[in-house]
């Protein structure tokens, strides 16, 4: 249950609080979030920070209950199960919980949540999580063109790289937000968009996080255990080259945990002379195209995926796939093909196996 995960350390909004004071909360305890309750604790709605970011035409000292938003309602006997799958389907990183008044009691955030499940992530690389493709910008950019593109792209963050293109760093929405409204000096309406504009114009060098980052080849612990580590959202991931090749949240992550509590018990054992980048696509393969229904499941002990590669002169750069469907003490499926690329190969030989998986049910 949910009681046993949530936070009774609540951080919250009242009406009368400010834009700027939602910002600084926000930014302080890594929250994307926040619940807003009245003078009896009563859960009024959430206030997210896109939402004041997209919402340009107020001030810091605008009342964040020009922002409010509707809230699923969570229950303290409500499973992790249930609010893994709430969090993905509606893109809330952080859900406050209630008693059955409407009391705020607790709040669970995806933190939380990866924080109980991130051992299950050891087994499983970086490449079959849902890597999301970002714009990179220059050091030389300003907040403007940075903004633009991370509202364009529906993005949080953005690798920032030199005239190389090597990675140096990363520039964050909610940066940009804080230095947006702690510009708001005057409560002039025009004074407001000119000390804006101003603010837009500046380079984006000295709002640069530095460092953090995860390379292409890590798994998904570490790269969950990154995140945990140093409370970040997402992560900018990195080739061998420095350069950036996309990002990973940590919504991605749930949605890796979620996949990993439905899955079958199925094992999948991939082997041989298979170069680590391609693990993650093979058993992305398997998952999405291996057609193993339940009436047939029980009987499926375990795939295997066996690689070598085939050196003689007739078939040089040639890989020899096997597949292998171990049926618990009957007989195995057993399917080989020699190819020159070992995901085709393999999708070959995954038609062929549910060709036979077909005709075994239909018996």
């Amino acid at each position: 249950m949910i009681k046993s995960i949530m936070s009774t350390k609540l951080v919250t909004l009242k009406m009368d609080d400010t834009v700027n004071n939602a910002v600084n909360v926000m930014d302080s305890h890594h929250y994307k979030e926040l619940p807003v309750i009245d003078e009896n604790n009563k859960l009024l709605g959430l206030v997210t920070y896109t939402n004041i970011l997209d919402t340009v035409k107020f001030n810091g000292n605008t009342k964040i209950s020009n922002f409010i938003e509707g809230v699923p309602i969570v229950h303290e006997t409500d499973s992790e199960q249930y609010v893994l799958n709430l969090m993905i389907n509606t893109g809330l990183m952080g859900l406050p919980v209630v008693d059955k008044k409407d009391i705020l009691i607790g709040f669970i955030s995806d933190y939380d949540m990866i924080e109980i499940y991130k051992d299950k992530l050891k087994n499983y690389a970086l490449t079959e999580a849902n890597i999301k493709k970002v714009p990179s910008v220059k050091e030389t950019a300003t907040l403007s063109e940075a903004k633009n593109l991370l509202t364009f792209n529906k993005r949080d963050r953005l690798p920032v790289v030199n005239e190389k293109g090597e990675f140096t760093g990363t520039i964050l929405f909610i940066d940009i937000l804080r230095r947006l409204y702690k510009s708001d000096s005057s409560k002039d309406k025009q004074n407001i968009v000119s000390e804006r504009n101003n603010v837009l114009n500046t380079p984006i060098i000295d709002m640069i996080r530095r460092g953090i980052k995860i390379n292409y080849d890590s798994n998904l612990f570490e790269t969950a255990d990154v995140m945990l580590k140093n409370q970040l959202l997402g992560l900018i991931i990195v080739n061998s080259n420095n350069e950036p090749v996309g990002a990973i949240d940590r919504c991605s992550i749930l949605k890796m945990l979620r996949d990993i509590n439905t899955d079958s018990e199925i094992k999948v054992e991939i082997i041989g002379q298979v170069h680590e980048k391609a693990v993650g696509e093979i058993r992305k393969l398997i998952k999405s195209q291996l057609k193993i229904l339940p009436s047939y499941e029980s009987s499926i002990k375990g795939i295997k995926v066996f690689v070598k590669r085939v050196h003689d002169d007739k078939n040089m750069g040639k890989a020899d796939v096997r597949l292998t469907i171990d049926r618990d003490g009957k007989n195995d499926i057993f399917i080989e093909k020699t190819d020159y690329d070992v995901l085709l190969t393999l999708m070959d030989c995954i038609d062929k196996a549910n060709f036979i998986l077909k005709n075994k049910v239909k018996k």
